[in-house]
Formats: C-alpha cells, structure tokens, sequence
C-alpha cells in the first residue's frame, strides 16, 4: 500500500498533510498540519500553516476555543523563528498531550506504552 507507506514517518505525513491542507480554511485542519510539520522538523511548512491561521483570525468571530489555537500556533512560531529547538519540542509535548486528553484517548495511549510526552 503505497500510500501508507509514504505517510509512515513524521516527513512522510507532515509532507501528505501540507499537501492536503495547505488551503484549508478549518482552522483544525491548519493546526494538526502546522503540529505535523513541526514534529517532522519542517518548519518552513509549520510556520505557512501558522500564518494561515493568524490571517484569518476575526476579532468579532473568536471563541476560547479559536484563542487557545492561536496562542499556541502563535507560540510555537515565535519559537521556531528564534531558533529555539528544545522549547519548541516542550510546546509540541504539552500540545500531543492536551489533543489526547482532549479526544479522551489517554487510556489507550497508556495502554499502549506509547505516551513519551
């Protein structure tokens, strides 16, 4: 299965994603992208997707949910442009655990032995 096997490594998705979602108007679908490439070390592509997200931010349109997204993309990106690396894989960790939490999954991820964050 070709396709799986080009999305089985961090570039391998991170590339797939780009090129899925680089358009996107779902601010979900630019978050998980961004996250992707920086996780991959694509920073380039993280701080495209992070761009997206800050241009289309509306301040009459904006919920808890839309700030906490762009607090954290806008985060990562100053780091990603002051070159802090360790800070970044900080900011990545909390994010992959908040989303776990988030999608109720801590369970099995623990179950797994796969939680490093």
């Amino acid at each position: 299965m070709p396709y799986f096997e080009s999305i089985n490594t961090p570039v391998g998705l991170a590339d797939a994603l780009f090129d899925q979602f680089r358009n996107s108007s779902d601010i979900y679908d630019l978050e998980k992208t961004g996250m992707a490439c920086v996780a991959a070390g694509k920073y380039d592509d993280a701080l495209i997707m992070f761009d997206q997200i800050m241009a289309q931010s509306q301040p009459n349109l904006r919920f808890d949910w839309t700030i906490a997204i762009e607090e954290r993309c806008k985060k990562i990106a100053e780091l990603i442009k002051e070159d802090r690396v360790e800070e970044i894989g900080k900011q990545l960790a909390e994010w992959r655990t908040y989303t776990i939490n988030k999608c109720g999954l801590a369970s099995l991820v623990n179950m797994n032995g796969s939680n490093k964050s």
